[in-house]
């Protein structure tokens, strides 16, 4: 990821665009082009925003053709050159990615381009970097919001935003927050990350309070950090509190572009599991366990996952899209059906398994598997973890109170008798 510098002349080319109109009250949404006549040295003097008008639920791909049609003001013009045209848009875990087609510019042009799209496609909610190709290009230029600069400040001390993800309130989820920090090289950001991780209070961290770093360091994407033993003394004996825990330091790690995973060392040596969570293999960004701002059709739950190494349920909350004509409960039983176990959690219900029908009626929730629900399960206690899972999810949702199990149709033939009598979870089958 490259610094944009826009400023590329002396100060003494103070000057700017003509004065930028007043926004439209009933257009917040900025549009950013190129100032008709480039003038180095103040803040609005290469790219300036222009208002226009946006739907509030406009997507990525609204946004960027709207873009395209170009500015309206005869004081701003397109940074897009002439030749260059669209190839595809997408949205990758907060990345918005545009390919474009077209000769190469000049590397001034490139510049600009790059910041006006930046800053135009970093307001959109969901959008934390935009990505930015131009077929045949080796690389893609990747900008956040830090990468733009946009008047001569080299005179002053730099700075930039770290981003830390901690704990939010409920402790469910992670939440992004940023840092003001002096600017420094892109080598020192992960144990800076790291050191100011640690440094947040109690309350606002599950990381364990006196656990210090003792190294870091970045090889091929892969990110080793080395923490004191207090990181392990400390940690209770809770899923809940050590994902978080873990996952405040590879999310925050996995912001730098230079990181893709991140192995955890304790007092010099690595880590292959902490109370529930396994932590041989490096552990990748969970955008699953990262809060979004509830929209309209988003279900807040809680599905239900084995533990690799125990009986017991662990409980994973998951912010779920509700699809127009799908009830709630459908909705989180299609999504506990696809999820996949990682990182000491296994999903017990066999794959394959799929939604014959669903109903519910005064509570009690019946639910109609096919035949793969038996016949996948392995052993006595897969299929009784399995059933835990299902009764477990769906009796989190306050519309559900008892569950009550067919398999195609018929009641299910288990190899254990008494999971007959299981509608509704137990507290003794979770773990803490």
């Amino acid at each position: 990821m490259r610094r944009l510098l826009l400023l590329l002349l002396p100060l003494a080319l103070l000057c700017a665009c003509t004065t930028a109109p007043a926004e439209q009250a009933d257009a917040p949404f900025s549009f950013y082009y190129r100032c008709a006549e480039v003038a180095y040295g103040g803040e609005d003097g290469v790219i300036r925003a222009e208002a226009a008008p946006l739907e509030a639920d406009a997507d990525l791909r609204t946004v960027v053709l709207q873009y395209l049609k170009g500015p309206a003001s005869p004081e701003l013009r397109t940074p897009l050159p002439a030749d260059w045209a669209l190839e595809s848009i997408g949205l990758t875990e907060g990345t918005a990615e545009l390919v474009f087609s077209g000769i190469p510019c000049r590397s001034l042009d490139r510049t600009i381009l790059n910041a006006c799209l930046a800053r135009t496609l970093l307001q959109l909610p969901g959008v934390q970097r935009v990505s930015i190709l131009r077929s045949g290009d080796g690389a893609a230029d990747v900008l956040a919001a830090k990468d733009i600069l946009l008047r001569d400040n080299g005179m002053e001390e730099q700075e930039e935003e770290l981003v830390l993800y901690v704990p939010d309130e409920a402790q469910r989820y992670l939440v992004r927050e940023t840092q003001t920090v002096a600017a420094m090289n892109a080598a020192d950001r992960p144990a800076e990350i790291v050191r100011r991780l640690l440094a947040l209070p109690e309350s606002e961290s599950a990381i364990p309070e006196g656990t210090a770093l003792r190294s870091v360091s970045v090889e091929n994407g892969v990110c080793t950090v080395d923490l004191s033993s207090q990181f392990l003394t400390g940690m209770p004996r809770s899923w809940n509190t050590e994902r978080l825990a873990v996952y405040a330091i590879v999310n925050s790690l996995t912001e730098l572009p230079q990181i893709q995973t991140v192995d955890l060392w304790i007092a010099g040596a690595p880590v292959e599991r902490l109370y529930v969570l396994e932590l041989e293999n490096g552990l990748a960004r969970d955008e699953r366990m990262i809060y979004v701002p509830a929209l309209d059709g988003t279900l807040d739950v809680t599905l239900s996952l084995t533990c690799d190494t125990m009986p017991l349920l662990a409980q994973v909350p998951m912010q779920l899209t509700l699809a127009e004509g799908t009830s709630s409960v459908q909705c989180v039983l299609e999504a506990l059906l696809a999820l996949e176990g990682e990182n000491g959690l296994e999903n017990s219900i066999p794959q394959g398994t799929k939604i014959l029908s669903l109903k519910l009626a005064g509570g009690v929730c019946t639910l109609d598997l096919t035949a793969e629900f038996l016949e996948g399960c392995r052993t006595a206690e897969q299929e009784r973890m399995a059933v835990r899972e299902i009764v477990a999810t769906l009796s989190a949702l306050p519309e559900v109170e008892t569950v009550d199990l067919l398999v195609e149709g018929l009641e299910p033939n288990y190899r254990d008798d008494s999971l007959q009598a299981v509608h509704t979870a137990r507290n003794y089958w979770f773990v803490s």
